[in-house]
């Protein structure tokens, strides 16, 4: 069990995006790479990010050098987000979700998120939270 944002908990969604053959026929020669900064409760940031490229998916700790899209969340958010107690819709509406990039690297990769599907779904349930 790993706890949520930490260096463990981001090597068990690399092992996870690793390990999911669907999710690695998707990928296309273009990628995307999409980082998440999340910003903790005493202002410091925990920032990783997805690399969906041709080859294997995979989920680094730290920035991307050149990142397609940035979300950027406050902990409560992310926490809520991860834990599927609310949508990314309904954290943006509150003004907790920020987006950074080119939000349009994501039109005509429907596959593609498709096939990430719940990749996670085995660290979701897994991952422990500080109280």
């Amino acid at each position: 069990m790993a706890q949520f944002l930490t260096s463990e908990w981001i090597a068990a969604l690399d092992a996870a995006a690793q390990g999911s053959n669907a999710l690695a026929q998707a990928l296309d020669h273009d990628g995307i790479v999409v980082q998440q900064v999340v910003r903790s409760h005493s202002g410091d940031e925990i920032i990783y990010h997805l690399a969906l490229e041709a080859g294997r998916p995979r989920v680094h700790e730290g920035a991307a050098p050149a990142p397609d899209l940035t979300l950027v969340t406050d902990y409560d958010a992310a926490r809520s987000l991860h834990r599927g107690e609310r949508n990314a819709q309904a954290v943006l509406e509150a003004g907790q979700l920020k987006l950074r990039g080119t939000p349009e690297a994501l039109v005509g990769r429907s596959a593609l998120f498709a096939a990430l599907g719940d990749v996670f779904a085995v660290v979701r349930a897994s991952t422990t939270f500080p109280e």
